[in-house]
């Protein structure tokens, strides 16, 4: 392996959810010694499609999806490696809480994210029951910083 150095470049402050006031979480960007944006940094091409297009004032949606599984390796809720039954068409946010696996994992992530500051307009259930809900920020333009 090739040693190689990257500058971290902060490019937001969070409250820190975990550790709480006086720490903070630091966004930051990683940047080759030259100042380049680092492979697979696509924050600077973002910002410029995004000021290219401001007078179109586009509004994007952000989530942050994630299954949860057992200690076993299993989607949450699940008793066997096959699927449980479908049990209807409809999303498993219509199903009922008891359909719905790991619901306090979200809320917490929910709650952590508003006392770090981070906006969030929601959540949003997805397909199967362990595929916990979200949280969601949907913004006028793009904030990346």
């Amino acid at each position: 392996m090739v040693p190689f150095e990257l500058q971290l470049v902060p490019v937001r402050i969070f409250r820190n959810p975990f550790s709480l006031d006086p720490h903070k979480l630091v966004l930051c960007e990683a940047r080759e010694m030259d100042g380049t944006p680092a492979l697979g940094n696509r924050r600077q091409q973002c910002l410029r499609v995004m000021e290219a297009s401001e007078d179109h004032k586009p509004w994007f949606g952000f989530e942050q999806e994630y299954l949860l599984e057992t200690p076993e390796g299993l989607p949450l809720g699940w008793t066997s490696p096959t699927p449980p039954p479908v049990v209807s068409t409809v999303s498993s946010a219509e199903l009922g809480l008891d359909k719905v696996f790991g619901r306090d994992v979200c809320v917490s992530h929910c709650r952590a994210c508003l006392y770090a500051g981070v906006r969030l307009t929601g959540t949003t259930a997805e397909g199967l029951p362990s595929q916990v809900p979200p949280p969601q920020r949907e913004t006028e333009g793009c904030c990346l910083d």
